[in-house]
């Protein structure tokens, strides 16, 4: 049963399909592609350890439940990475867009969308808000 709602959730009926030439409405190819990219705070410095999970796009938010802060386990990250002291990550995905969900300590989460592959990636995180 999972593994059929993570091929919906890839936009295919059938792994097959997400790669073919003609699938052009696919939002997430099975092709696999390197993001890279650097998190840092509202002052621009980077953030070591932030957590970061790619999802197919409008599911990020969704990985989260909002009123006890952890992840949703029926939602599986496409792919996750973690920052290194410089703020930089990796992140090996299935080509095409995404939606990424930043998280670190002491921030608010972030929410970003983009395209793989891609070497340009940069999120910026905030201290939460009083309503967070």
């Amino acid at each position: 049963m999972k593994l059929w709602l993570a091929i919906v959730l890839l936009g295919a009926a059938h792994p097959k399909d997400a790669t073919d030439a003609g699938a052009k409405d696919a939002h997430v190819t099975s092709k696999a592609s390197t993001m890279q990219g650097h998190v840092v705070d509202a002052k621009g410095k980077p953030i070591a350890g932030a957590k970061i999970a790619a999802y197919p796009p409008g599911l990020a938010e969704a990985s989260a439940d909002p009123e006890i802060g952890t992840a949703n386990a029926d939602l599986v990250p496409l792919g996750t990475a973690t920052t290194n002291n410089e703020g930089a990550f990796t992140l090996d995905v299935p080509s095409g867009e995404v939606e990424l969900r930043v998280t670190a300590k002491g921030e608010a989460p972030s929410y970003v969308k983009a395209r793989a592959p891609s070497a340009s990636v940069r999120v910026t995180l905030r201290p939460p808000s009083v309503d967070d």
